[in-house]
């Protein structure tokens, strides 16, 4: 994911659609944080539907991808696809740039570096008018 072009934006507001099993239909999406150790509980809450910003792994920090260097902390937003790509459009994030499913039914972007620490501080209450 590109974190350069993540910009500051409130809680999106869900588009209608065409997919009966949305729960977010017209409502803001639930966003909420999950520590490494909580991959289940991240995966369940975003396949009933919510954002999960989990907190991964910092293997990647100082290797390159696509001319840029990954720096940690390092996050995966999780969420059905059509609600990512959603909440992607509000946060500045393409949605070409969302990892495919594989096992589960839930896709993911990567945030990494500056703009994973101003997600997180949102999430978490303690800067909210500084992140995406």
């Amino acid at each position: 994911m590109r974190t350069a072009r993540a910009s500051s934006a409130p809680t999106a507001q869900s588009a209608p659609t065409q997919d009966p099993n949305l729960k977010h239909v017209n409502q803001p999406l639930e966003e909420r944080y999950f520590e490494r150790r909580q991959i289940k509980e991240a995966i369940a809450f975003a396949e009933a539907g919510g954002i999960a910003i989990h907190r991964n792994f910092d293997y990647y920090h100082g290797s390159k991808i696509r001319g840029m260097t990954r720096e940690k902390p390092f996050l995966h937003v999780i969420g059905l696809r059509p609600l990512l790509e959603e909440w992607g459009s509000h946060h500045g994030l393409r949605p070409e740039w969302i990892q495919p499913e594989k096992r589960r039914k839930v896709a993911h972007y990567d945030v990494f570096g500056p703009s994973a620490e101003l997600l997180i501080a949102r999430v978490k209450g303690t800067n909210p008018d500084q992140a995406p």
